[in-house]
């Protein structure tokens, strides 16, 4: 979720029986629904609720600082996750098109800017090419 979205982000939108997240302020204006993994439920349970909001703009900051600090990294902001996560997804072989759906992105070609490949996993795709190739006849190949 982008910051904002985080932001205004409403208990009445997190339903912790089925694992949905509703997004109704988005940057686009189209609400979304995101799904929640055991974890992300898990720490939603443990959040206070003391409001009508899920996070205020002093508590979203105090989470966020203190998770950069425990995982010892630098030079990182809020949106470097948005990238991170996408790029994941599109490691472990989620289509661009969910990638996009899940980011809320309107054009395909703003998920492909946040969907980075890490340099190790481009030379593991090649590395898996050329095994298949080393058992295929040249004619093959080039016939496709």
């Amino acid at each position: 979720m982008r910051r904002g979205e985080l932001k205004s982000l409403a208990w009445k939108n997190v339903d912790l029986d089925t694992g949905v997240i509703y997004v109704l302020n988005t940057k686009s204006g189209k609400p979304r629904e995101l799904p929640m993994d055991s974890t992300l439920r898990d720490l939603f349970r443990t959040l206070p609720k003391t409001g009508e909001l899920v996070f205020d703009s002093s508590n979203l900051r105090k989470l966020y600082e203190a998770v950069v600090k425990k995982a010892g990294l630098e030079d990182v902001n809020f949106h470097t996750l948005r990238h991170t996560f996408a790029s994941h997804l599109a490691m472990a072989g989620v289509d661009l098109k969910t990638i996009q759906e899940l980011l809320g992105h309107q054009t395909f070609e703003m998920t492909l800017r946040y969907a980075h490949l890490s340099p190790h996993h481009k030379k593991v795709a090649i590395e898996i090419l050329d095994s298949r190739w080393a058992m295929m006849p040249a004619a093959t190949i080039v016939a496709g």
